[in-house]
């Protein structure tokens, strides 16, 4: 309380804007009978702890949102199991296919050759 306006002090961080959002955002969703669905992170929460966050979200099937200059950025969210075989799918699908169509060509090697080429193609690449 600030003694000569008799007003209360708002802090105005985008830390404490981020937590009050997500608390206000919380009461609505809670009073409407909805689930909280989503987690929040600041951009510096979310570099410094994307491996723990990133497990919580895998783990809970829960999001986060991710907040810049105090506004909604980016979210990260669990893939379903559907989506994860179908993408599974969709990229052995493509690689079984270039597999295929370089072995018809002739574009193969076998045995040591492949490491020798494997060599040559890094140090190529490095060089």
């Amino acid at each position: 309380m600030s003694s000569s306006t008799g007003r209360q002090t708002i802090c105005r961080c985008c830390c404490c804007h981020n937590i009050i959002m997500a608390l206000i955002n919380a009461i609505i969703s809670a009073s409407k009978g909805a689930k909280m669905t989503a987690l929040t992170a600041t951009v510096a929460e979310a570099r410094n702890n994307f491996s723990r966050i990133a497990e919580q979200v895998n783990r809970s099937g829960r999001e986060v949102i991710v907040f810049r200059h105090s506004k909604p950025w980016v979210k990260i969210s669990p893939i379903g199991s559907e989506e994860t075989e179908a993408e599974f799918e969709d990229v052995m699908d493509a690689v079984i296919a270039r597999g295929l169509a370089d072995y018809e060509a002739g574009n193969y090697v076998v045995g040591s050759e492949a490491a020798r080429a494997e060599v040559e193609r890094r140090a190529g690449a490095h060089g």
